[in-house]
């Protein structure tokens, strides 16, 4: 993994700040795209943050890719697919890992009103025994989207990720490199 720096930053939100936090790769690796990474569930993001970042003159990037967890991929989701209506240029894409598709036991309720919207390339990272995202349910929803969607199973991977027998690092590093790569697949295709 390549150097950076830490930028601690506030971005404005109303009359408060959102405390935030720029991962700057080292001199040798020009920035000129960035990913948003929202949290899971009681997670909070609103456009302030695409605003802010756009014109940060600090770190002036070029256009940014939404990613989140579980819940925080939905939220992800929702705001792309808003900001999308007004801005297609600036956000490339959206990286969901372990999207809930729908809630544990219970696969008749299904989470797909957003993602079925959307109108950039979308990469769904789960785990094969996710108990909130079912392979067959999830390979259906991506074969109704009107985008280039992707889907990488994390072999008997639950939605938190665990795979037994496999450290955290290991299954952290698969994720990464594959969310690296389409990511970079992404741009060549801007």
């Amino acid at each position: 993994m390549s150097e950076y720096t830490e930028d601690r930053i506030k971005i404005p939100f109303g009359e408060k700040y959102l405390d935030a936090v720029i991962c700057v790769p080292g001199a040798s690796n020009p920035v000129r795209h960035g990913v948003i990474l929202t949290h899971g569930a009681g997670g909070d993001m609103n456009f302030p943050h695409l605003a802010f970042l756009k014109s940060h003159e600090e770190h002036k990037i070029s256009s940014v890719f939404l990613a989140g967890r579980s819940m925080g991929s939905r939220a992800a989701a929702s705001v792309m697919r808003e900001a999308c209506e007004n801005d297609n240029e600036f956000i490339q894409g959206l990286i969901c890992l372990s999207y809930p598709l729908h809630p544990a036991n219970s696969k008749a309720k299904l989470r797909d009103e957003d993602i079925l919207s959307l109108t950039k390339p979308v990469l769904f990272v789960s785990g094969s025994s996710d108990e909130m995202c079912d392979q067959t349910l999830l390979k259906n929803v991506v074969s109704k989207m009107k985008v280039p969607a992707q889907i990488h199973w994390i072999k008997n991977a639950n939605h938190g990720m665990a795979v037994k027998g496999e450290t955290m690092e290991d299954v952290m590093t698969e994720i990464n490199t594959h969310v690296f790569s389409w990511i970079q697949k992404t741009v060549d295709n801007l």
